[in-house]
């Protein structure tokens, strides 16, 4: 016959093995990871205003009235507010799953991402949805992202 089973090694094991399962942060450091790298992404896909004709916007005057503006030039001046505004919140266990959020705290962040009226009313300017692109990009990237630490930290539990 083979060996005998050694009962205490497997005991320490399964304490091992438990303590890792209950243990968040290897997920919570892949997720930041991840969150990061979508962070990345989502900055690189946001499209860059390009300032050389004539531009609407909205303003308000100093009593607070909103008011529609114009501002025309040949500055060829480059924007860059609306990439520069994304940030990664966090990441937080949700039931089974984990939920990774960003944010941008430019107001008019999903005016660009899904369309809008014109400001003048004459008409619709189409959404770029560059957030939706990058989340689409990310999804099919995940596994190859997540696999290699995945791989490695069930190694360290004692799978091979």
């Amino acid at each position: 016959m083979g060996e005998g089973f050694e009962y205490g090694e497997f005991e320490v094991w399964v304490k091992n093995f438990n303590k890792m399962m209950k243990d968040k942060s290897f997920l919570t450091a892949l997720c930041q990871s991840l969150g990061q790298g979508v962070l990345r992404d989502l900055k690189a896909n946001t499209p860059v205003g390009q300032y050389d004709g004539q531009v609407f916007f909205t303003g308000r005057l100093k009593d607070g009235t909103p008011k529609i503006m114009t501002f025309s030039g040949k500055t060829h001046r480059v924007g860059g507010e609306l990439r520069r505004g994304w940030h990664f919140v966090g990441v937080e266990p949700s039931g089974d799953s984990w939920l990774l959020t960003w944010a941008n705290g430019k107001e008019y962040a999903s005016f660009v991402e899904n369309g809008h009226r014109k400001a003048d009313h004459s008409g619709w300017v189409e959404g770029q949805f560059f957030a939706r692109t990058t989340m689409e990009e990310v999804a099919d990237k995940v596994p190859r992202m997540i696999e290699p630490k995945w791989e490695a930290w069930l190694h360290d539990l004692g799978f091979d």
